[in-house]
């Protein structure tokens, strides 16, 4: 994780903050305390990942467009919810004659202008985008794999996480289309979200929670969110069965104790928006100053 250091050459000088603080990974608990006020939230912010991932569609540093909303019980308001977003980024592109989807089309050669007008097209063919469960994404990429459909370096495995190989193959071979996958194992996912029923603890099923990932074609994951778990006590139990820390999420319990309301949300990586839209191989191609694990020149 980063840590943010004074320039200083006395090591025992007192934090800036009074203890020590890190740089943002994500907005979301934060929005979750606006969200009950003021119903829908959001914001567009850079965020930090200390994952030593080198690869085409990571960043160190990165712009993620957070949303949260009011009285989402189901993880199909959120699944339709993004999907309606994107269309309508992809519609105006298309549609606004004098706006940034004619000016990128212009400017760019005519092979790239012709993939990129043929991808915003694909995504506004289908009315309604695929929709599976984890259970069943595993059992597609299994049948695949076994089958020699796939030939994938990681065996699919229920309870492992999906690996960027699987979400590629999913979206760009077998659905040629954007496509939601749902209610991933509990213990894949963070602390927050709402676990389903019936498959809770109190079942000999293996639990899984009201989250989702979106997955595009040649990237993978878009946009990832859930419904969040409003009980304190299921939540509190939840930190106590990880073993975290409570003490810094305090102030996030406190807004379950003194009332809430059933609410959900999202996150996407705005640079892996503009790189799917504009058919760019490599995600650092779309941001002016890419900084990445092992590369920060400025």
């Amino acid at each position: 994780m980063f840590k943010i250091d004074a320039a200083s050459n006395n090591p025992k000088e007192a934090t800036f903050f009074g203890k020590e603080t890190y740089l943002t990974v994500s907005t979301q608990l934060h929005l979750e305390v606006l969200c009950a006020a003021l119903s829908r939230v959001w914001t567009l912010t850079p965020c930090f990942r200390a994952e030593k991932s080198d690869t085409n569609r990571h960043l160190s540093e990165f712009w993620m467009l957070e949303a949260e909303m009011a009285f989402v019980n189901h993880v199909s308001q959120l699944t339709d919810f993004s999907e309606l977003m994107i269309k309508n980024v992809v519609h105006k592109l298309l549609s606004d004659e004098d706006g940034m989807g004619s000016n990128l089309l212009e400017t760019a050669s005519k092979e790239d202008a012709d993939a990129m007008k043929k991808r915003w097209q694909m995504l506004l063919q289908q009315d309604k985008w695929a929709s599976i469960t984890y259970t069943q994404a595993i059992k597609i990429l299994r049948e695949a794999h076994e089958t020699g459909k796939a030939d994938f370096r990681y065996k699919p495995t229920w309870g492992d996480s999906l690996k960027s190989e699987h979400e590629k193959w999913l979206a760009g071979k077998y659905f040629k289309n954007p496509v939601f996958v749902t209610d991933y194992p509990l213990d894949q996912k963070a602390f927050y979200m709402k676990i389903n029923e019936p498959d809770g603890y109190l079942k000999d099923l293996p639990p899984t929670v009201a989250c989702y990932d979106m997955l595009v074609p040649d990237i993978g994951e878009l946009i990832g969110g859930s419904v969040r778990e409003e009980s304190y006590e299921k939540l509190n139990f939840e930190i106590q069965r990880r073993n975290m820390n409570p003490k810094p999420l305090d102030w996030y319990l406190a807004q379950r104790k003194n009332g809430t309301v059933p609410h959900g949300g999202f996150g996407m990586g705005f640079e892996r928006l503009l790189q799917y839209l504009a058919c760019k191989d490599n995600i650092k191609d779309v941001i002016a100053f890419p900084r990445t694990v092992n590369n920060c020149l400025c």
